[in-house]
């Protein structure tokens, strides 16, 4: 029984350091900018449903209390999460450092196919990789051309409280 604790504590400690390694650590830097949060979401979505969903879905219903990256062999899907979501948040930190985070935020708003098993991982996947790859070239173009900040909103004009009726006076 002792090797067995031993066995499940390891793995339950990758299975934490993994996960939030690969999908958490540093994902603030890429939530404020709608390109690498819809990248982010794209890839992170579809892979979960290759990595959790398929599996379970089509093929062992056994593994239904295997938290992901729980087996032996989680390498293969850690180092990938781990390798985009480094990249998309040295990406924010390069737009934060030009003044170009959240360029193209206002009135953007993505849309994506729904949740299935079919077809809609591989369209959310293409997409994915399709936006990090335009987000890498935009990127290196930086390094070529600096691009112009983004200006930042003016403050909106204080209220007058002369004009504004309080509302002991309103009654």
């Amino acid at each position: 029984m002792a090797q067995k604790y031993a066995d499940h504590n390891r793995r339950y400690d990758r299975f934490f350091k993994y996960f939030y390694d690969s999908i958490y650590k540093d994902k603030y830097y890429v939530m404020g900018d709608y390109d690498t949060m819809t990248i982010a979401f794209l890839l992170d979505t579809a892979l979960y449903y290759f990595a959790m969903i398929m599996p379970l879905y089509r093929w062992s219903h056994e593994r239904l209390g295997v938290p992901p990256f729980y087996q032996d062999g989680a390498e293969m899907g850690y180092y990938p999460i781990r390798f985009y979501n480094r990249r998309l948040t040295t990406i924010a930190k390069r737009k934060m450092a030009l003044g170009i985070y959240g360029n193209h935020n206002a009135g953007r708003r993505p849309r994506f196919v729904g949740f299935s098993t079919r077809s809609a991982m591989w369209v959310m996947l293409f997409h994915g990789l399709l936006r990090w790859w335009k987000a890498e070239l935009a990127n290196a173009w930086t390094y070529v051309f600096r691009p112009k900040p983004i200006a930042k909103p003016s403050a909106a004009p204080a209220a007058d409280p002369v004009a504004a009726p309080s509302r002991a006076t309103a009654r």
